[in-house]
C-alpha cells in the first residue's frame, strides 16, 4: 500500500515537473529563437504524456 502511495506520488511529481520544464523551454525557445530549446521543450512535454500513461497502465493492472 505504501509502495503505491510512493509510486503514484514521485510519478504525478515527475508529471509536473515535466510538464512546467517543457512549457517553460517551449516558450523560452520560440521567444529566444532557440531550437534547441523549443526540441528539449517537446522531449519534456512528451516525457509528461509517458508518465501519464504508464501511471494510468499501472493502475489498470491493479
Amino acid at each position: 500500500m505504501l509502495r503505491d502511495f510512493l509510486t503514484g506520488t514521485i510519478s504525478k511529481l515527475l508529471q509536473v515537473l515535466f510538464l512546467l520544464g517543457g512549457l517553460a523551454l517551449l516558450l523560452g525557445g520560440i521567444f529566444g529563437g532557440s531550437g534547441v530549446g523549443i526540441a528539449i521543450g517537446v522531449v519534456f512535454l512528451c516525457m509528461s504524456f509517458g508518465v501519464r500513461y504508464a501511471l494510468g497502465n499501472i493502475l489498470k493492472m491493479r
